[in-house]
């Protein structure tokens, strides 16, 4: 069961709260954006995802106020969009990835043009054949 996108963008903003952090102007919007995209890909973890975001946010923020101190606990939009842009390229990337690597496995492989005449000798053959270390055991001819 798939959460909807402003679900995760409730338990972000729950998150937020409990922590004391102010949300600014346009960060749900991002966020509803971001959930609703990654949603569409591969990996998508519901939970896992609003806690990757948001402690990729908490990170983005971390750098940003080592710099320019706040009075008050505050997620920028700057914060949120860096989170959730890196996470939607990261499974963009993975997923071209695995969809290239799988085909290049394939189109590198030496599978002979007609797989059945591999399997001729075997035609009509119902037998079990042992593997050597259960013949060991069983105290089978070789």
């Amino acid at each position: 069961l798939d959460l909807a996108p402003s679900d995760c963008l409730h338990l972000f903003g729950k998150r937020a709260s409990a922590q004391n952090y102010k949300l600014a102007s346009g960060t749900r919007e991002v966020l509803m954006e971001g959930f609703t995209e990654l949603l569409k890909l591969d990996g998508w973890g519901n939970a896992r995802d609003v806690d990757k975001v948001w402690k990729a946010t908490l990170q983005h923020r971390a750098d940003r106020v080592i710099a320019t101190p706040e009075h008050e606990k505050t997620l920028a939009l700057s914060d949120v969009r860096a989170a959730v842009d890196a996470l939607v390229k990261a499974r963009r990337s993975s997923a071209v990835g695995a969809s290239s690597s799988a085909a290049s496995q394939w189109t590198n492989c030496n599978l002979p043009m007609q797989t059945q005449d591999a399997f001729a000798p075997f035609k009509g053959t119902s037998q079990r054949l042992e593997r050597p270390e259960e013949q060991e055991e069983t105290g089978a001819p070789e």
